[in-house]
Parts: C-alpha cells; sequence; structure tokens
C-alpha cells in the first residue's frame, strides 16, 4: 500500500517535472560548467578570516530523522566525489519555510563521463541496477518514472525510515566534484527558479576546516516583487 502510494506521488512529480523542464529548455544553460570560484574564496577568506564565511545561510527550522536523512544523503555522494545539491522545496522544509514535508527529497547531481565510476553510474542508472545499497541506504529505482542520465526516482530506506527520492542528473562541461557544489547550487537557483529552489543543503569541502554541511538560500529567497523567488 505504502509502495503504490509513493508510486502516485512519483507519477505526478514526473509530469509536473517534465513539463516545467520543456518550458525551461530554451531559457537555460544546457550544462553546468563544473566551477569552484565559491569554494576557492571561501577557503581564501578563511587563511585570513578563521572561520568566517560569506555565504548566506540559514538555520534549520527542524530536526529529527529528515534533517539527519538529507545530511547522511550528502555525504554518502560526497564520498563518491559527485558534485550535489539538495534543493527546492525539501530544503525550504528543513528550513521551517514549509509546514509539511515534501513528499520526495530532491537532490541535483553534476556529472561528467570521464568521473564516471561503477558506483555513480548505477547511481544514475547508465549501468542499469533496479535495487541496491551505498553505505546505509537501500535503493530501489521506479523504472517506470525514470529515465537514466536525465531523472531519476527511487524509494530509499535508512534503518526503519523510507522516503522517496529524486535525482536530477545534469552534465557538466568539465569535470567536477564536491568543491563545485556551492557554484553548482547557484547554477541551480538560477537555472530551476520555477521550483522554488531558493534554499539548499550541501556539503561544503574546505581546505581549511573541514568538510562540513552548510544550510544556505538565494539572496533573492526573501525579497519581494518581480524578482522574488518565494513559492
Amino acid at each position: 500500500m505504502g509502495r503504490v502510494w509513493l508510486l502516485n506521488i512519483i507519477v505526478i512529480n514526473v509530469i509536473c517535472f517534465y513539463i516545467c523542464f520543456r518550458f525551461m529548455a530554451s531559457h537555460r544553460s544546457a550544462y553546468f560548467t563544473g566551477a569552484t570560484d565559491a569554494t576557492d574564496a571561501h577557503d581564501k577568506i578563511q587563511y585570513v578570516a578563521g572561520n568566517a564565511t560569506w555565504f548566506n545561510e540559514f538555520t534549520p527550522g527542524i530536526e529529527g530523522s529528515d534533517k539527519r536523512i538529507a545530511d547522511i544523503l550528502l555525504r554518502l555522494l560526497h564520498s563518491l566525489a559527485l558534485c550535489c545539491t539538495i534543493a527546492g522545496e525539501f530544503a525550504m522544509y528543513i528550513a521551517g519555510k514549509l509546514v509539511s514535508r515534501p513528499d520526495s527529497i530532491t537532490m541535483y547531481v553534476a556529472y561528467h563521463r570521464q568521473n564516471l565510476s561503477s558506483d555513480i553510474s548505477a547511481l544514475l542508472q547508465f549501468e542499469r541496477t533496479l535495487a541496491f545499497s551505498f553505505g546505509c541506504f537501500d535503493f530501489s529505482l521506479v523504472p517506470e518514472c525514470s529515465i537514466p542520465g536525465k531523472i531519476l526516482h527511487y524509494v530509499i530506506r535508512y534503518g526503519v525510515d523510507v522516503r522517496a527520492l529524486k535525482i536530477v542528473c545534469i552534465q557538466s562541461t568539465h569535470p567536477c566534484g564536491p568543491r563545485s557544489n556551492v557554484d553548482f547550487t547557484c547554477y541551480i537557483w538560477s537555472t530551476f527558479d520555477y521550483y522554488c529552489a531558493n534554499y539548499a543543503v550541501i556539503v561544503l569541502p574546505s581546505q581549511t576546516s573541514g568538510d562540513k554541511i552548510v544550510y544556505v538560500r538565494s539572496y533573492q529567497a526573501e525579497m519581494g516583487g518581480e524578482t522574488s523567488r518565494l513559492c
């Protein structure tokens, strides 16, 4: 019964995503560049100013299993050397901007053909794998709602918790990894503005203070008027 419910939600999400994707196709860059400018600037600032940061961060509005699952997912993909970000409604929920939990966690992943290890190929379904485990997660693909290398829908299990996970795959023009996470998030904010992608949760690699989870929002997140990115 639970899987049927998740499948119905996923089908609706796929239809909505396809419509929006087609609408935005002529208005966005087709590829991410793999830039690391934001993280490089962050490292330079920390060399001079210690633990200071220039990112527009927010304090999570919720705790518990949802926040923990998001953090562990990000660290899992970080261990695979993937460039990724959780943005959109789930990040807004973590921020306390949405009352109820979204139906799925939406994760954007940037990839380059030179970086496709066997694990990444399985995750992005370049090597068709219906069920597999990474770390403490069990992944089960929903094939009827997935397009390999483009958009993937999984049912993931973490202990007794079950969540729907949507992975949006975006090709990078250059090999990229976790040091591109911040630039990639800015790319998502400017490309998928229809999805209210004004909040994000990412892993911030650092050469000075160690890797950590950061909670960031667009500088336009709370603005009013025509430039507002509020839902």
